[in-house]
């Protein structure tokens, strides 16, 4: 007895027919692109420094005891009603970025920025 071994997957030839993947690179028009300016991105940590850098027009929001607020950066207390009230109603946000989930280690993820992430949407919808 000869005993051979053969290939027996095959390419399919029709799965490329109905559907594909085609990366292009496509122009964005002015009505697409956000507006930088009016992002506020919460959180600490080298991340959310990162998405600043990256943002340049964004204002970055730090933890911190006391309030202040400048054009660029704040510092508040993530825990505090007041201070995130005035931090929200210092100029009409169009987004809130909560960037330091997205380096945290914490499967609980009980960070600072996500405690305020309840006291932020309480506040809001009371608008």
């Amino acid at each position: 007895i000869v005993w051979t071994r053969r290939d027996l997957s095959y390419r399919d030839w029709a799965k490329d027919l109905w559907t594909a993947i085609e990366w292009r690179p496509l122009a964005l028009s002015d009505a697409e692109k956000p507006d930088y300016a009016t992002m506020l991105i919460l959180g600490g940590g080298d991340a959310a420094v990162a998405l600043q850098e990256n943002l340049p027009e964004s204002s970055l929001v730090l933890p911190a005891k006391k309030l202040k607020i400048s054009e660029a950066s704040f510092t508040m207390d993530f825990e505090s009603t007041d201070h995130i009230v005035q931090v929200l109603s210092h100029k009409q946000w169009s987004t809130l970025v909560f960037a330091e989930p997205l380096a945290v280690d914490d499967p609980t993820l009980e960070s600072h920025a996500l405690a305020s992430l309840l006291l932020i949407l309480q506040e809001v919808a009371t608008w």
